[in-house]
């Protein structure tokens, strides 16, 4: 018996926040019964490729409608799903772009339908842009069979305002394996300090992970660094993360004198070793759909300073985030500097995790409620 087919739609495939965490669900699929397949806007290799050929997926590429034009979208779209089909289910993560994928895909007769809320921002897009939002929640509200939303702030941006009250939306928690973080491995965090230093560096570390980005604010971070530095505190900031903005934020190190105590580490899939080296986690975010880094930095105990612009459901309830304005970098500099960086036990964590649903587990039910499948039949004995 051939299994079931589930349509992935990203913009890429690589290792941001929403792209993660459906690997993380991906593994845990009875992949005899149910295979997840990837669409993708972007040519190259990405980071997640060779996993996905590895647990049996396949991953295409279509034009993308900004740089190919909307007929050449719609045309490889409707190809796609007509000759490498068929699908039990499509699942689109790409914001309001959503429903023009849905929409194809009721027009061509697949009957599981999904759209997923990660981001939110409204006031922050521009006159056209809005527009685009306003006919993708039409289509989405249209033609979705399932809606996920990472957080209610999520849900009310692409789905809009009735979606608060509307049964059918589900908040599906970002869930993340705690397992990774139940015991990282003391020799390589040591190995990973020892790289970069700090094995006997009295500095304050800050840990911030994310795509370089306008959205995740780095230029802020770097004024933060500047102001306790002007203080006389020794601090250091690992940065993970890669993207078309890291160049522009590594010469505004340099500009600041920075240099030296900004270590840009790339995109790693050992994320819960660097938090495991790390003091304190910040994340001066524009806006964010939840913020997926600050639940991993949760559950790797850590104190946590997130831009009050982060949903209120980020925080987990063990008192370690704090919502900080992003307009004034000296007031974030002075919440660093008299932190106390103290860690929670995982126990504690674990709890927590437990009681907001934010596992693995209850994104699976999640994930197969969406597509009409038993859960006896979609996660892996």
């Amino acid at each position: 018996m051939q299994p079931l087919r589930i349509l992935q739609v990203f913009a890429t495939l690589d290792r941001g926040g929403a792209e993660s965490r459906v690997m993380d669900l991906y593994a845990a699929l009875d992949r005899d019964r149910v295979q997840f397949d990837f669409l993708v806007m972007a040519e190259g290799r990405h980071s997640f490729d060779d996993e996905v050929e590895k647990l049996g997926g396949r991953k295409f590429v279509i034009r993308h409608p900004r740089e190919e034009g909307f007929r050449a979208h719609v045309l490889d779209l409707v190809r796609l799903l007509r000759s490498q089909g068929p699908f039990h289910a499509v699942h689109a993560h790409t914001s309001y772009h959503s429903g023009l994928i849905l929409a194809v895909c009721w027009a061509l007769g697949i009957k599981r339908r999904v759209a997923h809320a990660r981001t939110t921002g409204f006031n922050r897009l521009s006159g056209s842009n809005r527009l685009l939002l306003r006919l993708g929640r039409a289509l989405i509200n249209r033609f979705a069979t399932a809606r996920l939303a990472i957080s209610k702030d999520a849900a009310l941006f692409l789905f809009g305002p009735e979606a608060l009250n509307d049964t059918n939306v589900k908040v599906v928690p970002n869930a993340i394996p705690l397992d990774r973080f139940a015991t990282v491995p003391a020799a390589a965090v040591s190995v990973l300090k020892e790289s970069l230093g700090l094995l006997e560096s009295p500095s304050l570390v800050l840990g911030h992970v994310g795509r370089f980005s306008r959205v995740k604010n780095h230029e802020f971070l770097l004024r933060v660094l500047e102001q306790l530095r002007a203080r006389g505190r020794e601090v250091t900031l690992l940065c993970v993360g890669g993207g078309e903005l890291q160049p522009a934020i590594q010469k505004q190190a340099s500009k600041l004198g920075l240099d030296k105590v900004v270590h840009f580490l790339g995109v790693r899939e050992d994320v819960h070793t660097v938090l495991s080296a790390v003091d304190v986690f910040a994340m001066p975010s524009l806006y964010e759909g939840l913020g997926g880094a600050a639940i991993e930095a949760q559950a790797a105990g850590l104190p946590c300073f997130l831009s009050d612009q982060c949903p209120a459901s980020v925080d987990l309830g063990l008192g370690l985030v704090h919502f900080l304005p992003i307009n004034d970098p000296s007031v974030w500099a002075t919440a660093l500097e008299t932190s106390e960086c103290k860690r929670i036990p995982f126990a504690e964590v674990e709890t927590a995790f437990m009681n907001r649903g934010f596992t693995i587990q209850r994104a699976l039910e999640c994930f197969a409620d969406a597509y009409g499948i038993a859960l006896r039949d979609f996660v892996r004995k």
